[in-house]
């Protein structure tokens, strides 16, 4: 009965030690939410969270919950991220959790989906400093962050990062793509583990 006011709690606690008033947080695969609004609270009025969400169906869940909590900090953006500006299929989990949308999946009902790469969404919108991002973009992590990583100065890094390793999806990945190599690889430090979601920091920051 209690089990959904827990919901990926030590997440939310993780973002609650970490987040300060003021700081800069990206909710990639927002779905309907949940992460930004909390985000909202902490950063506070002079901070600053930006929402992807990629399904249009969710994303009119998202803006519906913005607007009832007021979270004038939170900006919505209704498209995909990506390693290149394209149109790609995203194929809609219609059976149960619509949060389960991928570019991967095969699935027979699908949106075409505006994406970009997330440094160039950034830079778009003068953002400089990311205090702390949530990818979770059911297997397209590690495309995201390998070509972020490439193109995005170090400044632009997220100083910590909770990404989504969902290994149902790696039949739709190519050979090599291990987004939490990549992390570490890049100077993030791997601190915990709950489910499929991995929690980093960013090593030298403080």
């Amino acid at each position: 009965m209690f089990y959904p006011h827990l919901y990926e709690r030590k997440e939310i606690a993780f973002l609650e030690r970490t987040l300060r008033s003021g700081d800069c947080f990206l909710d990639v695969g927002s779905n309907i939410g949940f992460y930004a609004l909390v985000a909202s609270r902490i950063v506070g009025a002079n901070g600053r969270v930006v929402a992807f969400e990629a399904d249009p169906y969710n994303f009119e869940k998202l803006r519906m919950n913005v607007e009832l909590n007021e979270a004038s900090n939170v900006e919505l953006l209704c498209m995909g991220v990506s390693d290149e500006r394209a149109t790609l299929r995203l194929g809609i989990n219609a059976t149960g959790n619509r949060g389960g949308n991928s570019f991967f999946s095969q699935s027979p009902e699908c949106v075409m989906v505006d994406c970009a790469p997330l440094a160039e969404v950034l830079r778009e919108r003068g953002i400089t400093t990311v205090a702390a991002a949530k990818l979770d973009i059911e297997g397209f992590e590690y495309r995201v962050m390998r070509h972020f990583f490439i193109h995005a100065e170090r400044g632009l890094y997220p100083r910590a990062l909770i990404v989504e390793d969902n290994p149902p999806w790696v039949h739709g990945r190519s050979e090599g793509e291990d987004v939490i190599a990549l992390l570490e690889q890049h100077g993030y430090r791997h601190r915990k583990q709950d489910h499929y979601n991995h929690i980093f920091t960013l090593e030298g920051v403080s």
